[in-house]
């Protein structure tokens, strides 16, 4: 076992540098500033009207813009790395400006962070919440605004707000959770109190309890496939249902990316742990743990294929043809990624149709494609074009 990991170290080092690539890239690429960038920007300034308000508030909102939420500004003036100050050409205070950059700079949604800007009245009630440049997976964004999340805010106080807490939005749950927490973190600094204590989401354990279930049930079926091959069908059956369509919980590239580009939370506990089991078992043991055992659209082509039991033979040339295209594939993501040509694979994955409010039409087509190609083709996702899949493998299998 240990010698069959050595012998993959040179490719698993070359992986490592294109990832590290990748990361500095998307740094270097990043709108947000730096923790020594922000700190030369705490000093109090003044935004005058033909100042880019960019200077002073990572937002890059200009004079213009504010004064669509204040008309009569002139002037804004920076009080610290918090809160901004609206005034009047008599210097008559119109309203505050905060923003959650540096109030909650490690949290994080599915692809990145998510911070805030926060439009205050003169009597303290919220005008308008906006999100600053950010680097979440762009259909989750969209999927925010189209359901009005950041408008449950408005009209109340920064003390109400520290004493709520709203649920997430069903379908973008890690992004929402990340919009809420940048929220509630940023009127805990504003108002200098403590938010009160989260009661439980009961529904969100039981999701969790349920896709532990089925992650457990499919390692044993790993480590004892003899003895639980008999119910495979009955882990195919959970692993679509219980981590595809009721809780879109799947490894991807889009996710991978979110990781190494802008680091991960802890509210992601389970993809992380699924993510570094699913390493771990390929490393060690050349066997694919989560493409057999645990993929939701892997159980999706193979429950298709029970329709139709004799498969269709592709022509060896066309075979070997296929089999060639996932590492061409993954070679164009990451030149793209390093580019930062491409940053959101969320819309050229399958995987993302199980997020059936955020997923786009192309997606959804693609995924509705490839389940009646398997019925009559062994899993062709999996076979010959699943990027994520053939990075597990790169892991598993040993070199010639």
């Amino acid at each position: 076992m240990f010698l069959n990991f050595v012998k993959k170290l040179p490719r698993l080092l070359f992986i490592a540098l294109l990832l590290i690539a990748i990361g500095i890239q998307s740094t270097k690429h990043s709108g947000a500033l730096s923790e020594p960038d922000a700190a030369k920007n705490t000093n109090p300034g003044i935004v005058s009207k033909d100042t880019p308000f960019s200077t002073v508030l990572v937002s890059s909102v200009s004079l213009t813009e504010v004064k669509n939420i204040y008309p009569q500004a002139t002037q804004v003036k920076q009080m610290d790395s918090l809160q901004h100050q609206v005034y009047n050409a008599k210097g008559d205070l119109l309203g505050t400006i905060l923003h959650s950059e540096y109030t909650a700079p490690k949290v994080m949604g599915f692809g990145g962070t998510t911070p805030l800007c926060i439009f205050l009245d003169i009597n303290q009630k919220i005008i308008k919440v906006e999100l600053l440049p950010n680097a979440e997976t762009g259909s989750y964004v969209y999927f925010l605004k189209k359901n009005n999340y950041l408008e449950q805010w408005n009209g109340k106080t920064p003390q109400e707000v520290v004493n709520t807490s709203p649920d997430a939005l069903s379908g973008c749950t890690y992004t929402s959770t990340a919009v809420k927490e940048n929220m509630l973190l940023c009127m805990e600094a504003y108002t200098h109190t403590m938010v009160v204590p989260h009661t439980f989401d009961y529904l969100a354990i039981a999701r969790n309890v349920f896709a532990l279930i089925v992650v457990l049930f499919g390692l044993f079926s790993f480590l004892y496939p003899k003895k639980l091959n008999k119910y495979r069908l009955i882990l195919l059956a959970l692993s679509f249902i219980v981590l595809g369509i009721w809780q879109a919980k799947t490894l991807s590239l889009s996710l991978l990316y979110g990781f190494i580009s802008h680091g991960f939370s802890w509210s992601m506990w389970f993809l992380i742990g699924l993510l570094l089991l699913s390493i771990i078992l390929s490393l060690f043991t050349n066997k694919a743990f989560y493409c057999t055992y645990i993929c939701p659209f892997g159980a999706a082509q193979e429950l298709a294929g029970k329709i139709v039991k004799r498969k269709w033979t592709l022509p060896r040339r066309i075979a070997v043809y296929l089999s060639n295209i996932r590492e061409e594939i993954i070679l164009v993501c990451m030149f793209l990624a390093i580019t930062q040509i491409v940053t959101d694979f969320s819309q050229v994955e399958v995987f993302s149709a199980f997020g059936f409010s955020t997923a786009s039409i192309f997606v959804q087509i693609l995924f509705g494609v490839f389940l009646l190609l398997s019925v009559f083709f062994s899993k062709p996702w999996c076979r010959f074009f699943c990027p994520t899949g053939f990075l597990l493998e790169l892991m598993r299998k040993p070199l010639k």
